[in-house]
């Protein structure tokens, strides 16, 4: 092997700036420019309740639809009915404030349970009732105290007045188990004009029963 005047072997050259070591025909390698991402500090600092408030509301999303759908199929299948509904009345043994709970369509009268609280005893609904009024939830004690995408079903039965809240995609569904699953008891026109006020603007459409 050749000994060169730089001192160094042909086997072992000097380490020159963009060229690897151990092979003198190499090329230069290139070099990337990383341009750093920069985010707001509040924004880095609650991106994980930002991330899990949208999973959140994905899911509830999903399980509203799914409900809805489960509800209509079991409503055109003539099975027994539950729906998720919040009641209040105007004489016991109904509450006189918003209470959530689950309403059971079936054999005998319809009945709702509260979901939360004590006591928890079932309360026996009417078995007969004349929808008068089904509106929007209104007013901020009514927002805070019902879900916000819900109507307000106002039923009367002989002195008493009821009032169910279900959600908006299910009230199509609730109005036909009402009228099917309680023998006709509980009368419901076949179209129900309902209000909607939003923004100080009344929206009029009438929900039909399928």
């Amino acid at each position: 092997m050749l000994y060169g005047g730089s001192g160094r072997w042909e086997s072992n050259p000097r380490n020159q700036l963009g060229r690897l070591a151990h092979c003198h025909c190499a090329t230069p390698a290139e070099r990337h420019i990383r341009v750093p991402v920069t985010m707001p500090s509040w924004l880095v600092g609650n991106l994980h309740f930002v991330v899990a408030a949208v999973v959140t509301a994905v899911l509830l999303s999903v399980y509203h639809r799914w409900r809805a759908s489960s509800l209509r199929r079991s409503v055109r299948l003539g099975a027994d009915v539950t729906f998720n509904a919040w009641l209040r009345g105007s004489t016991a043994p109904y509450p006189r404030r918003w209470r959530e709970g689950q309403v059971h369509l079936g054999l005998g009268a319809p009945s709702w349970k509260p979901r939360l609280g004590i006591p928890r005893r079932t309360v026996t609904l009417p078995m007969s009732a004349l929808v008068e009024q089904i509106r929007p939830v209104s007013g901020v004690r009514e927002v805070l105290s019902v879900d916000a995408n819900c109507m307000v079903i106002v039923a009367r039965a002989n002195d008493a007045t009821l009032q169910l809240a279900v959600h908006t995609n299910e009230l199509a569904s609730v109005l036909q188990a009402l009228d099917s699953r309680s023998g006709g008891g509980w009368r419901v026109p076949s179209t129900v004009t309902v209000d909607v006020v939003r923004a100080g603007e009344v929206t009029r459409y009438d929900v039909k029963r399928w």
